[in-house]
């Protein structure tokens, strides 16, 4: 597809880490004939984040801190019709539908006016904690007993100090502007199928009220 009679549709995946929001992302894309995903993570080489987390959360969390302009442009140029190149290297071409990785769903200034709606992962954070653990650890545990052990110890040490409250402030954020609220505990296929529907609908909804 090389271009739009109107501007791509934009359905932002929001939660904290551990949430499951790459596997829901990819899943997502999926339930559509015509979309394709952009991810957060992948435009952390070109991107700005706060270096001191307790800092940040102390200050009053603002996300203007969270710089990713390249994400930004991005993905204003898929929405608009034109192809981009990720940091990866990737070739991305627009489709109708994009579907982003965006922790903080549509309340970061960055991506915020182009984003349609925002389905925010909701996990427990005990089950977050141990989802990002698992990956982090994935392959690691039966053959570096030690060095698995100290990386354990260290990010549980974060966690507690700052990281908790910085996931919590970051869940907050996206809850207040989100358009759907998923159980992040169901399978990935069925959080899918559940954000694709209701993205139709609300895309529907809002060709109607333009016409």
């Amino acid at each position: 597809m090389s271009s739009h009679e109107t501007d791509a549709y934009v359905i932002a995946i929001a939660g904290t880490s551990g949430a499951g929001k790459t596997s829901v992302a990819k899943a997502t894309a999926a339930s559509f004939d015509d979309a394709v995903c952009l991810h957060f993570d992948d435009y952390a080489t070109v991107s700005s984040y706060p270096h001191d987390m307790r800092g940040w959360l102390d200050a009053g969390a603002d996300l203007d801190a969270w710089q990713t302009p390249r994400l930004g442009e991005d993905l204003r140029a898929l929405k608009a019709g034109s192809a981009i190149e990720a940091p990866n290297g990737d070739r991305i071409e627009p489709e109708s539908f994009i579907v982003l990785e965006e922790p903080f769903g549509r309340a970061r200034p960055d991506v915020a006016d182009s984003i349609d709606f925002v389905a925010l992962v909701d996990v427990p954070m005990e089950v977050a904690l141990a989802r990002r653990l698992l990956r982090d650890l994935d392959g690691e545990a039966p053959h570096q007993p030690d060095g698995c052990a100290r990386r354990v110890y260290g990010f549980l040490s974060s966690y507690v100090d700052v990281y908790r409250d910085a996931y919590i402030a970051g869940v907050r954020l996206a809850r207040e502007s989100c358009d759907i609220e998923v159980d992040g505990l169901r399978t990935v296929e069925e959080i899918a199928e559940e954000i694709a529907m209701a993205a139709r609908v609300a895309r529907r909804v809002s060709e109607q009220a333009q016409t």
